[in-house]
Formats: C-alpha cells, structure tokens, sequence
C-alpha cells in the first residue's frame, strides 16, 4: 500500500488501488481484522467496498466476530447509499447480486438479525421502470435467488417461481436480450433440487440440431450432486452472477 502512494506506480485508474486494498484486506483478515477493515473503509468504490465487506467479513470473523457484523452493515450501506444514480449502469444492475451475496456472507459469520439483513437486500431490487430493461431486471432478480438460496431456498424459490413467467421466453447466454441459462438452472438447483431436475429434462429433451448442449446444464447436473460446501465453492468460480471476489490463489 505504501508502494501505491509513489509517483511511479500510480495510475489514473482508483479502480486498481481498490482492488489491491480488496484482495490485501481479504487475505491479512484473520491475522490484522482491524487493519483489513480499515483497508475496506478507504475503497473508494462502492460496488467493490460491499463485496470486499463481505469477504474480510467472513476473514475476520474467527478473531473478531463484531468486527465481522459491522463490516456486513458496512456493505449494505454502501450499496444502499449508492444505488440510484444510474439505473440503466450495470453496477445498478448487479447491486441486487452484491446484496444477496452479503447476506450468504452474514450467515457465514452468524449475523444475529439475519430476516432483517434479508429484508434489507429484497428492497434493494430493480424495480420495474422506463430506464431499466427487462432483462437487466430479471437477470438482477434471478442473481440475488441464486446468493439467498444458501441461506433460505423457501423464499429463493419464491422469488424463481414468480419471474417464471417472463423469465421462460428470455433464457439464453444472458448479457443484452437475455437471461442467463446458466444463473437461472443453478438458482434451481439450490433452491428446490427436484424442480431443476425437471427443467434440466426439458433442456436435454429440445431439438438442438447440430448446436452442443449448453454449458448450463452440464454445470446444472454437476452442481446437484455436490454438498452445500462444494456447491458454495462451485458458485463463486463459475456463477458468473456479477459479483467479484478477492484473488484466493
């Protein structure tokens, strides 16, 4: 950090100090929790301050567990502090994602007021308006399912089962003019296994012609056979949800 300061290695870009305080602040959580709080304090993003307040939470919990509570708050403030200026940006989009990312963290770290936590991320949803596209507010929608399903799959499901109805004629690779396959059958899988099982069939059961069968739901099929713990790790490398995460290598 004190390198970043000399002329020579500065950039006009504060996106990169963030994230060089993201991954630093993640990996001296247990050892320094406060100092890697004070790293998350001074990001300047808000998008990457709520992700990084959920990983040091999670890194610092063991050695400071009210540390780790207040970094959660931390980040749902900045998302909520920071959510209207720009409804059609795609950091409007994945705001939902972040927070219901935050809310699995919470749950990692034993946050003692989890239904309000979850309240608190609900109402940070896209709502329907002129300046944000369906898809962007379906996709928001079907990311935050796919993070809330770890921690509570009755309300995931609830959430899946009413986009059902626009969701089912815009699935495809997600990105401008669809919803992402991929996102949507993972929320399934984590929030009523059984459902997704029937999904997963009538994907197999479509004439393709000569068009592979999507990534999707390969990802799909392996992500049911796997414990809760594998299928955390499984989200967070090949979701493609939005959300960041500190480098782990």
């Amino acid at each position: 950090m004190e390198l970043l300061k000399d002329p020579q290695y500065q950039t006009d870009k504060p996106s990169y100090d963030d994230g060089v305080k993201f991954d630093l602040a993640y990996r001296i959580g247990a050892l320094k929790p406060q100092l890697a709080a004070d790293l998350v304090a001074s990001i300047v993003s808000p998008w990457q301050k709520a992700e990084a307040s959920g990983w040091a939470a999670v890194a610092v919990a063991e050695a400071n567990p009210a540390l780790a509570i207040s970094l959660i708050d931390q980040g749902l403030e900045s998302l909520q502090a920071h959510r209207t200026p720009a409804p059609n940006s795609s950091y409007y989009q994945y705001v939902p994602a972040v927070a219901a990312k935050l809310v699995e963290q919470a749950a990692e770290v034993n946050y003692p007021d989890m239904e309000s936590l979850i309240q608190s991320a609900l109402a940070l949803r896209i709502p329907a308006n002129a300046e944000t596209t369906t898809e962007s507010r379906l996709q928001s929608g079907v990311d935050a399912a796919l993070f809330l399903a770890f921690v509570d799959p009755a309300l995931a499901k609830q959430l899946l089962t009413d986009m059902d109805p626009e969701v089912s004629g815009m699935l495809g690779r997600g990105g401008v003019g669809s919803v992402g396959l991929d996102q949507w059958l993972y929320a399934w899988v984590l929030a009523d296994p059984e459902h997704a099982a029937e999904l997963l069939k009538a994907e197999l059961e479509k004439p393709r012609g000569n068009d592979e069968v999507p990534s999707g739901i390969n990802g799909a099929y392996t992500l049911m056979w796997m414990s809760r713990a594998e299928q955390r790790e499984y989200i967070r490398e090949y979701g493609n949800a939005g959300v960041i995460g500190p480098n782990r290598n």
